[in-house]
């Protein structure tokens, strides 16, 4: 662990103690424990101020899981009002951070990220602990919409958006192997 992180772990430690409701896991899990722990959960956080893609909450959403995230980033690219729980936040300057690629020699002078408002987070949380309902609903729409989303790429939008490229991409099909022969051979061979 960088020595940098060490007073930040620290202090959580020690209010996850403070707390016996609150489990820290330090460790790396495997894939399919790691799908299991967000299986279990009632709600998927994660208050990022630059996600990208948002991989884990592309996951939460697949299993059913209504997604508490900052409302900025990559992962508005599938996340909306009505299939998560968007978190209003501020555009804000890149300020001094624990990782070295956010080093001010590496920024360019304006650059942004997000700052969620964490009232707006608990706002949230705070409804979804209380309604089971909301949380099935938005969980139920999360997984429909990105069902939608693979469905759609199944039937071609993936290959319109590829159309023109010589070069062989490698797409894990969901649907099994008839799935991903059956785009193979739309593409005229090549391995998508």
């Amino acid at each position: 662990m960088r020595a940098a992180f060490r007073p930040h772990v620290a202090a959580l430690r020690e209010r996850a103690a403070a707390d016996p409701r609150v489990r820290l896991v330090d460790r790396v899990l495997e894939y399919r424990a790691m799908l299991s722990l967000i299986a279990s959960a009632d709600v998927f956080v994660s208050l990022h101020r630059a996600e990208g893609l948002g991989l884990c909450l592309l996951e939460a959403m697949a299993l059913g899981r209504p997604v508490v995230a900052t409302g900025w980033s990559g992962n508005l690219d599938y996340m909306d009002d009505r299939n998560s729980c968007l978190v209003d936040c501020d555009l804000v300057p890149v300020r001094g951070a624990t990782h070295p690629a956010y080093a001010s020699a590496n920024l360019a002078p304006d650059a942004r990220w997000a700052e969620p408002r964490l009232d707006h987070a608990a706002t949230w949380l705070a409804r979804l602990a209380r309604d089971a309902r909301l949380r099935r609903r938005i969980g139920a729409r999360a997984r429909s919409d990105l069902g939608r989303r693979q469905s759609d790429c199944g039937a071609g939008a993936l290959l319109a958006a590829l159309e023109g490229r010589d070069d062989n991409i490698v797409v894990h099909a969901a649907r099994g192997r008839r799935s991903a022969q059956s785009l193979i051979k739309s593409s005229g061979g090549k391995a998508l």
